[in-house]
């Protein structure tokens, strides 16, 4: 059970396969409007790939509902701070991967954190949650979704100032999974809502080297330039991201 929603281990009666439910939370009073969700759903759906979570079915009777492939080894959530800096890499590497795929298909994540990269039993990550996320948040009564501000991007939390969300987005969200991931920290802090959206449009983060110093100095730079607070200084592609962060991997003993 998440901040949104319940997650079932189940039997599949065709064929005996173990996959996995998710129902979103939604008051018992509210009136909800299905359609968002399928689309959501048609949208996840439409994404195959060796990184992407599968799914399987999906509907909205008795209630809106999603079967998606099974994740043995749960998520990256209880990994942070167990990580070496090569696994670490190699795990932003193959989410590259995925968005590749999924930002040359139209489709945008805006919502990647480490509750949604989910390993299954070959320990391979993969992305889970595309953009139901958001639409979530929409149709529920729950008031915080849990990990997502603080992964939330400049544009996200000031759109006035910093424009719309787009794949650029995804970028900075994977930067900041990546400082997560190395330095056990996130960029940006902050001791309410109000503070980490401030922090995010206007501080300065730390670089990793500063925080662990054994952090190779070409990662500061990276990751200065996914986390850049103007969209327009992020990575032009993700695919860009991915070869440095591939150059990065190959000098490391």
């Amino acid at each position: 059970r998440g901040g949104f929603s319940t997650v079932y281990k189940a039997k599949r009666k065709a064929d005996g396969r173990i996959v996995a439910i998710k129902i979103p939370h939604i008051d018992q009073n509210a009136t909800v409007e299905p359609g968002a969700f399928i689309h959501e759903a048609e949208l996840w759906a439409r994404l195959h790939h060796p990184n992407i979570v599968e799914v399987f079915a999906y509907g909205d009777k008795p209630f809106p509902w999603l079967c998606m492939e099974y994740m043995e080894k749960g998520s990256l959530k209880q990994r942070i701070g167990h990580l070496e800096l090569k696994n670490a890499l190699d795990i932003a590497i193959q989410l590259c991967d995925a968005l590749y795929e999924s930002h040359h298909l139209g489709v945008i994540h805006r919502d990647i954190k480490p509750a949604n990269v989910m390993f299954n039993s070959e320990d391979k990550p993969k992305l889970a949650d595309w953009g139901l996320g958001k639409m979530m948040i929409d149709v529920t009564q729950e008031t915080e979704y849990e990990g997502t501000p603080a992964y939330s991007s400049p544009e996200q939390v000031k759109p006035d100032e910093f424009g719309g969300v787009g794949w650029w987005t995804d970028i900075y969200q994977v930067g900041a999974l990546i400082y997560q991931m190395v330095t056990g920290e996130l960029p940006f802090k902050g001791q309410n809502p109000y503070e980490l959206a401030l922090s995010i449009a206007k501080s300065e983060f730390a670089k990793p080297s500063e925080i662990k110093p054994d952090l190779p100095k070409d990662l500061d730079k990276i990751l200065a330039q996914c986390l850049a607070k103007n969209k327009d200084e992020r990575y032009k592609d993700i695919i860009l991201l991915k070869a440095a962060l591939e150059d990065l991997k190959s000098k490391i003993r």
